[in-house]
């Protein structure tokens, strides 16, 4: 996956090049100068696009690919109830919330623990005791 982060390092390192190659010189230069040149636009497109493509239908950031939430990001339906086709939530959201601190886990890294009741309950790796939770579910 390319995150959007990557693709700005991208842009960056192109532009540095771009100026480096055109101060020093080499042989191939003018033609790797306009290819470099010309791709840094479409680049900076995709990012910018990225970001208004397929919000999460909880808090609203991108999940678009190249957003740097795509891989995480699971079909959803609005948090009304509603069902909606080719909506998402992206991992943070679509987690469960700890029992021990009240905030959001990422979606997979959360451990459960199932109390005496039958009660599924998930915690925080950080929040977790086994002394205190209770043995973690397989």
């Amino acid at each position: 996956m390319i995150q959007q982060t990557t693709l700005e390092n991208i842009v960056k390192q192109m532009e540095y090049f771009s100026i480096y190659n055109k101060t020093h010189g080499t042989p191939n230069a003018p033609r790797m100068i306009f290819f470099i040149e010309e791709c840094i636009p479409i680049i900076k497109k995709l990012i910018d696009d990225a970001k208004d493509r397929d919000p999460c239908v909880h808090c609203g950031k991108p999940t678009a690919y190249g957003s740097g939430n795509w891989v995480g990001r699971i079909p959803s339906d609005l948090p009304n109830g509603e069902i909606a086709e080719g909506k998402f939530a992206c991992a943070m959201c679509a987690g469960y919330e700890c029992d021990e601190c009240s905030k959001q886990i990422e979606i997979d890294s959360e451990i459960i623990v199932q109390d005496l009741h039958g009660h599924r309950m998930a915690y925080h790796e950080n929040c977790y005791c086994e002394r205190r939770h209770g043995r973690a579910l397989d």
